[in-house]
């Protein structure tokens, strides 16, 4: 391809991809195109995280994609838009039966051929570090819980200011939240850098359904 079509070459695949033109995309790769290239800074696999485009992410992630890959433009201040972030934040069901559950570790062997890390962490512009378990919780989506915690996800990863995820479940008030941690193991009274626990954290909220759930 000549030199001035460089530009063609570093979008053709990212364009493809999240207008879901499956032909498109496995021509492109047989033809050696970049599976890391980006559009606005954001590469193939993170643009059709976000969608059901489940075939799409199978010729990704055979060709390579990196799914902790982060927005190259905005990193700082965005926060999690790694694939398996922005997938758990959608709440996609592929993350459960189609390849994009190697995303978040289906098994060692999937984990290293992809290089997916279901502990992959963000950092944005208010320093809280977040896995995906973070992002299940921030964005309501408790019934993914159990599914992330299949996949091997930490129960006790802690994020900004050394809160854990029972932490955060109770300073929203989030219930079902809160009694998924519980019922898989995370522990109710573990405290952080403040020597808080969740129920202090409840309490502070105001959050009175919380507070009778920690309290059983």
């Amino acid at each position: 391809m000549p030199h001035y079509h460089i530009q063609h070459r570093t979008t053709a695949l990212t364009l493809a991809s999240k207008r879901r033109c499956t032909d498109i995309v496995k021509l492109l790769l047989k033809t050696r195109f970049d599976v890391s290239a980006r559009l606005q800074g954001k590469s193939a696999i993170q643009l059709v995280a976000r969608y059901d485009y489940a075939e799409v992410i199978a010729l990704l992630l055979d060709a390579g994609a990196e799914v902790g890959l982060s927005d190259l433009l905005d990193v700082t201040c965005s926060g999690s838009t790694a694939a398996v972030h922005l997938a758990v934040r959608h709440d996609h069901p592929e993350i459960g039966y189609t390849p994009m559950a190697f995303a978040i570790g289906l098994n060692q062997e999937k984990c290293i051929k992809y290089g997916a890390n279901i502990e992959f962490v963000s950092l944005n512009w208010t320093e809280r570090r977040e896995n995906s378990l973070w992002c299940a919780i921030d964005y309501n989506k408790a019934h993914l819980i159990p599914l992330l915690f299949q996949h091997r996800s930490n129960i006790e990863a802690e994020a900004y200011e050394c809160k854990r995820l029972l932490h955060r479940a109770a300073m929203q008030g989030n219930v079902a939240a809160l009694e998924t941690l519980l019922t898989s193991g995370a522990k109710k009274n573990a405290r952080y850098a403040w020597e808080q626990a969740a129920l202090h954290h409840a309490a502070l909220e105001g959050a009175t359904v919380a507070i009778l759930t920690l309290l059983r």
